[in-house]
């Protein structure tokens, strides 16, 4: 072989080379763009999922707030009820003694008539 067949042949190795290589770089262009797709749907969706959690979230606190506020109500109200039966019950022991003495009066032959 001869000094130019060399060449030519080394040519053509680099030109297959080359060939191999521009395939190789058109496949990965079109690996990074399905790629790219890929990664800004993504985005859209993760942006989307965040806001979602947001929203929930700030739900999530306006019910606990209107909870913690109805909690303070019924512990008042509770409170008050407590304190309410506390004077019925005072109210209604008096009444069994007068009822009571009452009838022990009524017994022991003291009647006020």
């Amino acid at each position: 072989m001869d000094n130019d067949d060399k060449i030519k042949k080394q040519m053509e190795f680099i030109l297959n080379q080359q060939a191999q290589h521009d395939a190789n770089i058109g496949r990965l262009e079109e690996k990074n763009a399905q790629l790219q797709d890929i990664v800004g749907r993504l985005a859209i969706t993760t942006a989307a999922g965040l806001e979602a959690l947001v929203e929930a979230q700030l739900k999530t606190e306006e019910n606990i707030s209107t909870l913690t506020e109805r909690t303070g109500s019924l512990t008042e109200k509770m409170t008050a009820l407590a304190e309410a039966q506390a004077q019925t019950d005072d109210r209604l022991n008096t009444l069994i003694n007068v009822v009571e003495r009452q009838i022990s009066e009524g017994r022991n032959g003291g009647s006020h008539a």
